[in-house]
């Protein structure tokens, strides 16, 4: 089928607009993008939690404080932080009872688990289905499945644990704890260690652990 000139003129003309509609929204998205990370990383302290302790690694002393706790007896503190990047929600933890002052950091939205060989995939997600959880990445050469938290809270962390431990489809479950290295890059320590916060290397390993 030829074109006539107008026909082809019209077709250029869509082509652009459909082009430049496409880069428009491309550009919209990078921006909220970029508007939601300056606003996590700048967030400020609520009037109801204390600041960040000192000596947080670089990664994590730019977030915004969802939660906070402190014991009264122990004076041991908690904070809860959303990130905007590699991993959304981490349990920061101080104990001052040893010295210096130690600080504990944890996934607080995913607990490591480990089915037991008779429990097929299909039961185990209808399982956490029911306790309000989801299944997230699935390491069947390992055999170990993430669990993931909705909507974590300090509280729920602990409390989400000790329901998968004594789970008779579960036969183990562990926290997510998150090692800092020398050069104060986060990075989780789960066991295997097969799993890092880093967008790249959690593609890269789930793809070789599937």
């Amino acid at each position: 089928m030829i074109l006539s000139d107008k026909e082809r003129v019209t077709t250029f003309l869509i082509g652009i607009l459909f082009g430049c509609l496409i880069v428009a929204g491309l550009l919209e998205r990078r921006n909220q993008r970029k508007a939601s990370h300056e606003e996590i990383s700048n967030a400020p302290v609520p009037e109801w939690a204390q600041p960040l302790p000192e000596g947080l690694p670089i990664a994590l002393r730019r977030g915004r404080i969802k939660e906070f706790k402190e014991n009264e007896g122990t004076k041991a503190r908690s904070w809860l932080v959303e990130y905007e990047d590699n991993y959304p929600f981490v349990l920061i933890e101080e104990d001052p009872a040893n010295d210096p002052t130690t600080l504990k950091y944890t996934a607080a939205d995913r607990i490591i688990t480990t089915p037991k060989p008779s429990t097929t995939y299909k039961d185990y997600q209808d399982q956490l289905i029911q306790l309000q959880l989801q299944p997230r990445e699935h390491f069947k050469k390992k055999g170990i499945i993430i669990v993931g938290i909705l909507d974590p809270t300090i509280d729920k962390l602990p409390a989400t644990l000790e329901t998968l431990q004594k789970h008779p489809l579960i036969q183990s479950a562990s926290l997510d704890h998150i090692e800092v290295r020398k050069e104060e890059r986060p990075v989780f320590s789960p066991p295997g260690q097969f799993l890092s916060p880093a967008r790249d290397e959690t593609q890269d390993t789930q793809k070789s652990g599937s």
